[in-house]
């Protein structure tokens, strides 16, 4: 046995450990080792055990590990491995456990892995794998677990699947899987976790899901299922979280006979086509949830019998139709994370308990000014105000909230005055919004403590300042707004070849900003320069959950959810003259749209834009331009990097001529938040209170 795991070993896994071909275990789970996994690993015949997880090892799974017939553990998860899962894998017939997790796999599951009838585990969850899950997969009747969640396989669940008589834990997740859940999935009998999130999942939900005594966790959200829910749920007695979100069910939900199931802790409802909910009574015997779901089921009054519920620690009754003042009791309670968001509360801003950590109440009629009690949520890490009517200026200590807050939201309100000073000591702000108010004087520079910053919105306000280069020192911003000001002077470079090292959107349209735009500075962004295969795939955090906001011809639309990272510069509206630099087309390789209309420019069009061949908007008209249109700009299908089917936009003066674009209509020239949390709030929370829930069982 040679175990080495949990170090920090770097480098490359040495060929030479092909020479201990005694070794029955091999351990290097847990380290810093790059390159290939060495074929000479194929020379250690006596393998029972060999887990290489938890590193960077990259290239594909080599073919001569074919050699290692009495291998029964095999891990490779979280490595960037590539390729497709290779045919020999299925001759490993002492094989019990299979982890390839986390990887860059694609292609199909081979049905080779029929054969490893031992298998009690399958773990081949955050890949790129395609097609259907293949049939033969019931042949393995002796798996407990089998994770296949975060691919794009399609076509429908095999029902062969209802064989596997031993298996606890059947995830699903994330993929495109269509057709009805297969009833035989009843037979599964020791089932505890069946998660089917994220498809394109129809019909009604099966009765047989009733037969499933021991399970505890139902998780079949964000699909197209219809009926109602079945009765037979209420047999599931050890059932403690059954999210049901962002269907199309239909019928009366009993949410009275879900909680009197004693052992339930979280139930979603939100996002379906309920005629009624019937609540329980007020001091009914019901279980005691933590966690509770109902947005966007048309209520119009928060639920009397919340007010028994002691427990609760996470509650969202966004997107209904509740008026009135939040009541009281509601506040009064240890509630972790509330959302009231998208509702007709009315009156002054009352605060949650110091204990809470997520608080969004934005898209109401709320008035009044920001009571200073609010300093003393100091445990508050999302607070979101967004689109209300409140006024006055922030409260002094507002600025203390930086030190422990990740989101910020006070968008769309009356607010006034100068923005308070941020935490001088400790900024632990990610996304920080105060765009749509009459904030005013300069920015304060203490913005520049907070290096977890990735997206700044302080467009639409009155702020009276130069370009804040200073903010170029921000490791991980992103997206910076500050559109619709009064900002002044000329663009200066940070000075060193780090500014803005993740800059993707800037905007500085409406302002006041002056004078010729230097060559030197768009050659300091480096994340607008590189296109790389990872561009679409957002990270783990507040940013992905942002949606944009267009503006075509003046009118502003809004564009939805991002996708993934777009690159923008909109430098429109301002007084810049000189010619357009063409380290732009040189360096900004990763631009999706540019807009630098309505300045002064007075030159021909740089050739070198024709290099931004991710172009999908370009936007030069009222300016002073002369010259010929560059023919790449007027053939955007010619650019190897666009098919005849992608699109492109380009206005150089009062009308637009269309090649097509994927925008609907229009220059992104804002990105807002969505919720703070954003329109996947029910399926997002809900996986994170499941892995919690798992990780603390």
């Amino acid at each position: 046995m040679l175990d080495l795991n949990f170090n920090g070993l770097s480098g490359e896994i040495p060929s030479s450990l092909g020479n201990l071909i005694q070794l029955e275990e091999l351990d290097l789970f847990s380290n810093q080792l790059a390159g290939e996994i060495p074929s000479s690993l194929g020379n250690l015949t006596n393998l029972r055990m060999l887990n290489l997880s938890f590193n960077g090892l990259s290239g594909e799974i080599p073919s001569s590990l074919r050699n290692l017939i009495r291998l029964e553990t095999l891990y490779l998860s979280t490595n960037l491995l590539a390729g497709e899962i290779p045919y020999f894998l299925g001759n490993l017939t002492n094989l019990r456990t299979l982890g390839l997790s986390d990887n860059r796999l694609s292609g199909e599951i081979p049905s080779s892995l029929r054969n490893l009838i031992r298998l009690d585990g399958l773990h081949l969850t955050f890949n790129q794998l395609v097609g259907e899950i293949p049939y033969s997969l019931g042949n393995l009747t002796n798996l407990r677990e089998l994770d296949l969640n975060n691919n794009k396989l399609s076509g429908e669940i095999p029902s062969s699947l209802g064989n596997l008589i031993r298996i606890e834990a059947l995830y699903l997740s994330s993929n495109q899987l269509a057709g009805k859940i297969p009833s035989s999935i009843g037979k599964l009998t020791n089932l505890t976790t069946l998660d089917l999130i994220s498809n394109k999942l129809n019909g009604e939900i099966p009765s047989s899901l009733g037969n499933l005594i021991r399970l505890d966790y139902l998780v079949p959200s964000s699909n197209q299922l219809t009926g109602e829910i079945p009765s037979s749920i209420e047999n599931l007695t050890n059932l403690i979280s059954l999210v049901l979100g962002s269907n199309y069910l239909t019928g009366v939900a009993r949410l009275d006979l879900i909680l009197e199931l004693k052992g339930i802790t979280d139930v979603a409802l939100s996002s379906n086509a309920f005629s009624s909910i019937i609540f329980p009574e007020p001091n009914a015997s019901v279980a005691q949830v933590e966690g509770l779901y109902l947005d966007s089921l048309d209520l119009k009054e928060v639920p009397e019998f919340l007010q028994q519920q002691n427990k609760l620690v996470l509650l969202t009754l966004s997107k209904n139709n509740i008026s009135g003042r939040i009541p009281q009791w509601l506040l009064e309670k240890t509630l972790d994370y509330l959302d009231l968001s998208f509702n007709n509360f009315q009156g002054t801003l009352s605060m949650p308990l110091s204990n809470s950590s997520g608080y969004l109440i934005s898209n109401n009629r709320l008035s009044g000014e920001i009571p200073s009690s609010i300093c003393e949520l100091q445990n508050m890490q999302v607070l979101d105000l967004a689109d209300n009517n409140f006024t006055g200026e922030l409260p002094p200590c507002f600025g203390n909230f930086s030190s422990h807050l990740y989101a910020l939201s006070l968008r769309g309100n009356n607010f006034a005055g100068k923005i308070t000073e941020f935490n001088r000591k400790g900024c632990q702000l990610s996304v920080v919004d105060l765009s749509a108010n009459s904030f005013e004087g300069t920015l304060p520079r203490s913005i520049a403590n907070c290096d977890q910053l990735e997206y700044v919105n302080l467009g639409k306000n009155k702020i009276i300042d130069t370009f804040p280069s200073w903010l170029g020192s921000l490791p991980r911003l992103r997206v910076l707004m500050l559109h619709s000001n009064m900002f002044h002077g000329v663009l200066k470079a940070c000075g060193n070849d780090s500014c803005f090292p993740n800059l993707e959107v800037i905007t500085l349209s409406k302002n006041n900003f002056r004078g010729r735009l230097r060559a030197e500075y768009f050659k300091n962004w480096p994340a607008m320069k590189y296109a790389t295969p990872d561009d679409e795939a957002p990270p783990d955090n507040l940013v992905e959950m942002l949606k944009m906001v267009i503006i075509d011809k003046g009118i502003e639309r809004e564009f939805g959810k991002t996708s993934g990272y777009f690159s923008l510069l909109d430098l429109s509206s301002n007084n810049f003259t000189g010619i357009i630099p063409e380290s732009i087309g040189e360096n900004l390789l990763k631009l999706h749209t540019l807009n630098l209309s309505n300045n002064n420019f007075s030159v021909p069009i740089p050739l070198s834009l024709a290099k931004l061949r991710r172009l999908e908007a370009l936007d030069l008209s009222r300016n002073k331009l002369y010259g010929e249109i560059p023919t790449m700009l007027t053939q955007p299908s010619s650019s190897p990097a666009r098919s005849q089917e992608q699109k492109f936009r380009l206005s150089l003066g009062t009308a637009w001529i269309t090649a097509g674009i994927g925008l609907a209509g229009g220059l992104i020239v804002g990105v807002a938040l969505e919720q703070a949390f954003g329109n996947d709030i029910l399926d997002w929370l809900a996986r994170k209170w499941h892995k919690y829930r798992r990780s603390t069982a």
